[in-house]
C-alpha cells in the first residue's frame, strides 16, 4: 500500500481526490457522525482546511504502526499480525488514531481506532458508522470489511481493563460465496475518547481462543 494516496488527499489543504483511500473515507464518516464537518461549512474554510492538513499524519512501517498502537492501548497482538498502516488526525477538538494490521492472508485484518469527539454520538453509533464506511469502501484493498452472507452474530462479554465489554462475534459467508469469514467488533471508553476494535479473519486463520486472549490482554 502506498502512502501517496493519503498525502495527496490532504496536501496543502486541497480537496480530496476521487478514489480516496478507505482510511480517509472512514475518517470523513466519523467526522460527519460527530458533527465536526459542520464547522467546515462556516467561515474560515481555507484556514480550517489548513489546520486539518497540518494535523494529519500517516505511518506505514510495522515498527511505526506498533508505536502508534502503544499510544492507543497496550495489547498483546498475535505474531501472525503485521502492522500495515496507521494514521493520526488532530483537528480542533476532534482527534483520531488508527492502526491497521494484516494477518497471514490479506483477508485477515485487525483495526484499532481511537477517537475523541466532545458531544459526539454514542459509542455504539460511532462504531456502526465506522463499520458502514468500511463496508461501503470494502474494495479499496486497505481494510476489506466484507459484507457477509447468511451471517449469524453472537454477543460475548469480555473483560477489558477489569470491566465487562460486549463484543459482536459474527460468522458468515464471504463475498466469494465459498469462504467462511469471522468478524469481531467492540468498543470501550478510554479517557475522554473511545477505542474501537474490528477484526476480520477467514476460517483457516481463525482461532477464537487466541482472539479472546488478545482482547482481554488490553490495558
Amino acid at each position: 500500500m502506498s502512502n501517496d494516496s493519503f498525502n495527496d488527499e490532504f496536501d496543502d489543504g486541497r480537496a480530496a481526490k476521487p478514489g480516496m483511500s478507505t482510511g480517509v473515507k472512514v475518517l470523513i464518516g466519523v467526522l460527519v457522525g460527530g458533527g465536526i464537518l459542520g464547522l467546515l461549512c462556516c467561515g474560515g474554510l481555507i484556514y480550517l482546511g489548513k489546520q486539518a492538513a497540518d494535523g494529519f499524519k500517516v505511518v506505514e512501517t510495522p515498527a511505526e504502526v506498533d508505536e502508534l498502537t502503544k499510544e492507543i492501548i497496550q495489547i498483546d497482538i498475535p505474531e501472525q499480525f503485521t502492522g500495515k498502516m496507521g494514521m493520526k488526525f488532530n483537528f480542533i477538538v476532534f482527534t483520531m488514531e488508527m492502526a491497521v494490521y494484516e494477518g497471514v492472508s490479506s483477508d485477515s485484518q485487525l483495526m484499532i481506532i481511537q477517537t475523541t469527539q466532545p458531544g459526539a454520538v454514542s459509542s455504539e453509533e460511532q462504531m456502526e458508522e465506522i463499520k458502514r464506511q468500511m463496508e461501503q469502501q470494502g474494495q479499496s484493498g486497505e481494510f476489506d470489511q466484507q459484507e457477509l452472507k447468511d451471517a449469524e452474530t453472537e454477543t460475548k462479554s469480555l473483560t477489558v481493563r477489569g470491566q465487562p465489554v460486549d463484543f459482536q462475534f459474527t460468522t458468515g459467508m464471504g463475498e466469494d460465496g465459498e469462504t467462511t469469514i469471522h468478524q469481531i467488533s467492540g468498543a470501550f471508553p478510554s479517557g475522554e475518547g473511545l477505542v474501537i476494535l474490528m477484526i476480520q479473519m477467514p476460517e483457516e486463520d481463525y482461532n477464537e481462543e487466541e482472539i479472546v486472549k488478545m482482547i482481554e490482554s488490553i490495558q
